[in-house]
Order: C-alpha cells, then structure tokens, then sequence
C-alpha cells in the first residue's frame, strides 16, 4: 500500500505499507526530485522470516527465527546506484529464537547449528557501512557480547566478541567473511578449544 502525493518536485508516501520476508513493513517516505535526488525515511519491519531471507539473499546458509527491524534514514544522491554511499542514520535489529548453520559446497549442513533465544544491536549507518558496539546475543548456556560492522557494498562482516560460557573461563572471539560465507576465529588456548568442539556448538 503506496498512498503519495506529488506537488512541487516533492513526492511524500505516507504510509509505507507492505509485507516482507513474511514480516509487516511500516513506514513514511519523502523524496525530493531536483535538483537532486534526496529521501528521507522511517520504519519498521515486524517479524520477519529469517528462512526466507536467506533462501533468497544467501545461498551458503540455513537460518531460522523472527526478526524486528526499525531504522531512520536520510540520503541526498545523483543515481539510485549511489545511495548505499550515501545514507545517514540509525537502525536497530532484534531477533528471537534464531539459528544459523552454514552449508558445505554440496550444500549439505556444516558442523553444529547456532542456537540463540535472542540476538540484538543497534548502531548508525554511513558510507554504506553499518556499524553497532551494542551486539547482544544470549543462549542457553552462552552469551555474547561485542562490536561489530557490516559494509552494504562488499557484504563483508567483521565482529569481535567477548564470550561468557558455563564452566569456561571469557574469551574473545572474531566473526569475519562475506555475508552467508562468515569465517571464525577463536583467541582461545586449547583446552577451551577441545571443550566448546567448535565455536557454533556452543550456541545452544
């Protein structure tokens, strides 16, 4: 549902309504037309489908769960290819009940799922890099605490953590890679590497 109204190069859409990813989509645009192309935006995408996100966005990936997605935005561009470069704002991301397990190149499941009760952050966007020092995830018996960014034009994702785990002492842990191709690195000793077998069995 795109209700607008057009007057003077000006084009305000109020409400943005729609689903997505099996999530509902709500919002407020305004774009002005010339002399160059400038929005301004706030919304919220409500429990949306992690699954069907990433059978559509990421092919080397199984994830589940429902995510809250809001964020305000405002961006002044030449082309519609620029505006990654040129958004300015704020976003905030809440997930429940996820998981995430990567594919092997046969597309068969790799190691253990991550498992987690809820994932949260939130943080600015600028120069098509998103960035939080908010990251929240907690489990059953693990949690995670960290900072983290994201880069909308390469996809490439670089994390660090600090993770508190049952009967292990804290130890840092670095998620980096392309989007739905995430590497891991554990600064841990051995005898934290034996115990958790890989860091994602840990996630439950």
């Amino acid at each position: 549902n795109l209700p607008f109204l057009l007057k003077g190069g000006r084009l305000v859409i109020n409400p943005v309504e729609g689903l997505l990813y099996g999530g509902c989509l709500k919002g407020i645009a305004n774009i002005t037309l010339w002399p160059k192309i400038s929005l301004e935006t706030s919304g919220k995408l409500s429990a949306a489908d992690l699954g069907w996100l990433a059978r559509d966005k990421m092919d080397k990936c199984i994830m589940a769960g429902q995510g809250n997605l809001a964020g305000a935005f405002k961006a002044q561009f030449s082309s519609v290819a620029d505006w990654p470069n040129c958004l300015d704002g704020t976003w905030n991301l809440r997930v429940f009940n996820g998981k995430y397990q990567p594919l092997d190149s046969r597309d068969r499941p790799k190691g253990a799922a991550t498992t987690f009760k809820i994932l949260q952050a939130s943080g600015r966007i600028k120069n098509a890099l998103l960035t939080s020092n908010d990251v929240f995830l907690q489990g059953s018996d693990l949690q995670l605490k960290g900072s983290g960014e994201f880069n909308l034009n390469s996809q490439d994702i670089d994390c660090k953590f600090n993770v508190n785990k049952s009967g292990l002492p804290n130890f840092p842990l670095y998620i980096y890679g392309k989007l739905g191709k995430v590497k891991t690195s554990i600064g841990a000793g051995q005898f934290i590497l034996n115990a958790i077998g890989g860091i994602f069995s840990g996630f439950k």
